[in-house]
């Protein structure tokens, strides 16, 4: 297929090009080809026989782009409708211009900004701009998303876009369909190796599940911690062998995000060095099962960029100087777009860490993997964000919540054949009741 010629206007064009190059290149695999157009109103795209596809841009307008970033920018509601034609319905959202579609013969227009949001959701920018109050680990709260306001929080909007972009060109006279593949990922947070520290912390275990009355946790952790005290059993937090187990003949991926440094006595708990002869036996053996394997940066690194590349040279040398692409923020701390630039400029391909701690949903809008923004110095980075669904800890007591909400991400998932990426932390598959509903979130997510 041959390039699809696209007119842009000649501002904000490091910003429309990169909406264009997610939408259609990075997810489609689509050749594009942009040309200059003295017309700021609309994007077109040229399809067969003359006919021509025009999205309106109701964003990108000011010549200079940092005029834009600015809470008045941001929608103060969304519309909804359904789209049709060609025997085709869209449940459309937009956020910026009208949800509403002319399809003529020459000339289809379609009134809703997609390339304006789908901008807005891969590049956080939002977060960026955001003058209020954080939350008690200095994170954008969940609270205060658009996607989380307008309830679109569990929907992935860009990939909708996908689809109807796909439509679209397809009534322009092309062939197009979409080439990617549902791919589930399991990944681990290995923020504690140990659980059992001397007898002060096992009473402190028996206290809490003591306030809880849960009985069985307390049979539980006598019978753990006495057995590791005398040698019979491994630290239950030490679930390396459970966790490889639990991933036979499943078709499910999985990585490990390991922690090397601290830089919080309090919210960095993990007692354990990245050299130790028995972590780096785990090593040995993840890479013989061919498990992925990455960094879980401490707690004050997110804006450090000489502290997580310390993290990242101490994992890397202990990890036998293996190629280190994957990053993973502990307490999911973040900052748009400071955090990303500073894993890029340290050499990593690849982070997981978008998704709010609260809830799961989709914080990008998306179940693809995608290169990322740097809107402070308007450049598309090598960096990619790959799209972490759900994390188990707000819900872990709640069995019937966790299954619930994977079951219903997994099924809108795999409509886009995107990614399924759930994390659940290696400290929290001590108990029966965590193992269990760990077994079924594995049998929910993984592929067909």
């Amino acid at each position: 297929m041959k390039k699809l010629r696209i007119h842009i206007p000649t501002i904000c064009q490091e910003e429309i090009k990169y909406s264009f190059h997610c939408l259609l290149t990075h997810f489609l695999g689509l050749q594009i080809e942009f040309i200059d157009s003295e017309d700021d109103q609309y994007y077109r795209i040229e399809g067969h026989k003359g006919k021509s596809l025009l999205i309106e841009n109701h964003f990108f307008q000011n010549p200079n782009p940092k005029e834009l970033y600015q809470l008045s920018k941001i929608p103060k509601e969304v519309s909804s409708k359904i789209l049709a034609f060609s025997k085709m319905e869209f449940e459309h959202i937009c956020l910026y211009g009208k949800p509403e579609l002319e399809v003529n013969p020459k000339e289809i227009n379609l009134k809703s900004d997609i390339i304006a949001a789908s901008f807005f959701m891969l590049s956080r920018w939002e977060e960026w701009i955001y003058e209020g109050e954080l939350d008690r680990h200095e994170r954008f709260p969940l609270e205060a998303s658009l996607s989380f306001k307008s309830h679109f929080y569990q929907r992935p909007l860009v990939n909708e876009y996908v689809e109807l972009f796909i439509a679209l060109l397809n009534e322009l006279g092309y062939s197009i369909s979409n080439p990617n593949k549902y791919k589930a990922v399991i990944s681990y947070d290995i923020d504690m190796v140990q659980k059992w520290r001397g007898i002060k912390s096992f009473l402190q275990s028996i206290f809490l599940n003591l306030k809880r009355k849960d009985f069985g946790r307390i049979i539980n952790d006598k019978l753990s911690y006495f057995g590791n005290t005398v040698g019979l059993n491994k630290d239950p937090y030490f679930s390396f062998d459970f966790i490889l187990d639990s991933l036979k003949n499943k078709k499910v991926s999985a990585i490990l995000y390991f922690k090397s440094g601290v830089s919080h006595p309090r919210f960095d708990k993990n007692i354990y060095n990245v050299s130790d002869p028995k972590i780096k036996e785990v090593f040995k053996t993840l890479h013989t099962e061919n498990v992925e394997i990455g960094l879980h940066p401490s707690y004050h690194t997110f804006d450090n960029k000489e502290k997580m590349r310390e993290e990242f040279e101490a994992l890397q040398i202990a990890n036998s100087n293996h190629n280190l692409v994957n990053c993973r923020q502990h307490y999911l701390r973040f900052s748009i777009p400071e955090t990303w630039r500073i894993m890029d400029e340290i050499g990593f391909k690849n982070d997981s860490s978008m998704v709010y701690s609260k809830e799961a949903g989709f914080r990008c809008g998306v179940c693809y993997s995608f290169p990322v923004f740097d809107c402070e110095n308007r450049k598309m980075l090598s960096l990619q964000e790959s799209p972490l669904i759900f994390m188990e800890t707000p819900i872990l007591e709640d069995e019937d919540k966790i299954i619930n909400q994977v079951e219903k991400l997994t099924g809108i998932i795999k409509k886009y054949n995107g990614e399924n990426i759930v994390l659940w932390h290696n400290n929290n598959l001590h108990y029966k009741k965590h193992r269990r509903s760990y077994e079924r979130v594995l049998d929910i997510i993984q592929g067909n």
